[in-house]
């Protein structure tokens, strides 16, 4: 699956993640947003702060879907949505060069400019 339709579903699509998959999401971005690389360059205070607050998570299951990395993360996990709901997820493709657009509602392809409004 491309960068672009894994960005798309999980742009789109993150309603159908599992509790899991929000947890590890949001505990990424966490520490990605702090400017950090991982969870240990934290203070304890602050570690502990985010996990109160559920900004990051101890849940093994979470953090095991994290473990080779947030691209590997993306990737399986738009690709576990697709496989499970499919056919609740609405890919609008160009009608001219049958490119994906990039919101589910785009009436004007970015890429050839073609405008269907």
């Amino acid at each position: 699956m491309d960068i672009e339709k894994i960005d798309y579903i999980l742009q789109y699509s993150s309603n159908l993640m599992s509790r899991e998959e929000k947890l590890a999401w949001r505990h990424y971005s966490t520490i990605v947003k702090r400017g950090k690389n991982d969870i240990s360059e934290f203070s304890d205070s602050r570690r502990e702060m985010f996990l109160r607050q559920n900004w990051l998570t101890d849940n093994p299951n979470a953090l095991e879907l994290l473990k080779d990395g947030a691209d590997a993360f993306r990737k399986n996990t738009a690709e576990r949505i697709l496989a499970d709901n499919g056919e609740n997820i609405v890919f609008n493709y160009c009608p001219k060069c049958d490119k994906l657009t990039r919101t589910p509602r785009a009436k004007q392809c970015r890429f050839c400019n073609y405008n269907w409004h």
